[in-house]
């Protein structure tokens, strides 16, 4: 079957109406999927993507039409099915425990127990070295995660890509700069290289730009803050999670031939 792509210029009401069906498309997606969480809380099921059309026919609203709210139903349904086949076939689903964040009453308290000591005392001593151990054990913790899941990826895949990221710049955002510090990401990929390199497999870095807002099946670029988790791609229709679509352009990026990959990581050079 053969298939023509046009391109459309709205004028400004109807991007205004384009905008609309958007906007509320991805509402009546996150109701649908708070839908499928609570029938699954309740009774241990998923309603089938026939179950979410009839309950949400007509939530579509003045912009969204019938068709919409069927395909929206489709393709959550689909992502369960895809999500539920990776899980029964062992793929990791892997995040950063947050270590410090996790410990940071601890420290607290003894910081101000620290505080409240008398300079050169034997109390003081004591408390600064009970501090240390904290601090100690969080970076031990820390460090055996990242191991633990630096083997687990570099024995099961022969390929790994990941961003190439500058950290040191990231930080300057002080409302992700902790979270990006307790998650430690360039020592993990330090660790990543060197289990790889063992397992005789590779770490590729990417070009990050536009990663995340990039359309993985249609290639336009569709912005969206980093508090939307969702990407729905009004130019296809393609919707995903937000870091699943990322993951694909990832990936796409670090297969040879594509042009924007960076130097592989298997010889030894280190990861800042």
């Amino acid at each position: 079957m053969r298939t023509f792509e046009f391109r459309l210029y709205p004028n400004k009401e109807q991007s205004r109406r384009l905008m609309a069906c958007l906007a509320e498309s991805r509402k009546l997606f996150n109701e649908m999927l708070a839908q499928m969480k609570q029938q699954y809380e309740q009774d241990g099921t998923f309603p089938s993507k026939y179950d979410l059309t009839a309950q949400f026919k007509g939530r579509g609203g003045e912009y969204v039409p019938a068709t919409t709210v069927q395909m929206l139903a489709d393709r959550l349904s689909k992502s369960l099915k895809r999500f539920l086949a990776a899980r029964e076939l062992g793929i990791p689903d892997v995040g950063f425990p947050r270590f410090y964040r996790t410990s940071q009453k601890t420290l607290r308290r003894k910081q101000r127990r620290l505080c409240r000591r008398k300079k050169g005392s034997n109390r003081r001593r004591k408390a600064a070295r009970s501090t240390a151990q904290t601090h100690l054990k969080i970076a031990r913790q820390r460090r055996d995660f990242h191991f633990k899941t630096a083997k687990l990826y570099a024995e099961r895949y022969q390929l790994i890509a990941v961003e190439k990221l500058t950290i040191l710049n990231m930080v300057q955002n002080h409302s992700l700069a902790k979270s990006i510090m307790d998650a430690s990401w360039g020592a993990f990929l330090a660790i990543l290289e060197e289990k790889a390199e063992r397992a005789g497999h590779q770490v590729i870095r990417v070009n990050p730009r536009f990663t995340s807002q990039k359309c993985h099946k249609c290639g336009e670029i569709v912005q969206k803050s980093l508090s939307v988790r969702t990407h729905i791609c009004p130019f296809c229709g393609y919707i995903a999670d937000r870091d699943v679509n990322a993951a694909k352009n990832i990936l796409k990026r670090a297969r040879p031939g594509h042009g924007l990959q960076e130097s592989t990581y298997t010889d030894g050079c280190s990861v800042s």
